[in-house]
């Protein structure tokens, strides 16, 4: 939100102390900043946010949260796209297809 001083002009800004980005993982790995949290969350946690993301296309392609019942769709899906390193295009073109020929669920 922009303030204003008494000639409708915009306050100048005060920039506030610098933000510690830095932190442990649970396995114990550490960062200094988003973008090395972001390499360790690629090399070490790949499976797992492909899965995640692999999951919300899901959500956005039928309108319903996964259930148990989903698993096997997430994890076909996966295995589609696990030999390329889970390219995002392929992996919703995937999911497309899956919703299209009624391989999941009709919600």
């Amino acid at each position: 939100m922009v303030e204003f001083d008494g000639n409708s002009s915009p306050a100048p800004y005060e920039q506030g102390p610098p933000v510690d980005a830095s932190g442990v993982t649970p396995q114990g790995d550490t960062f200094s900043g988003s973008e090395e949290y972001q390499r360790l969350l690629i090399e070490r946690e790949l499976d797992p946010v492909a899965r995640h993301l692999a999951s919300q296309f899901l959500v956005l392609a039928t309108g319903a949260e996964i259930e148990f019942a989903d698993r096997n769709e997430v994890e076909r899906i996966l295995a589609a796209v696990r030999g390329d390193g889970y390219p995002v295009r392929r992996m919703i073109h995937e999911v497309v297809q899956s919703t299209s020929s009624g391989a999941t669920r009709t919600r």
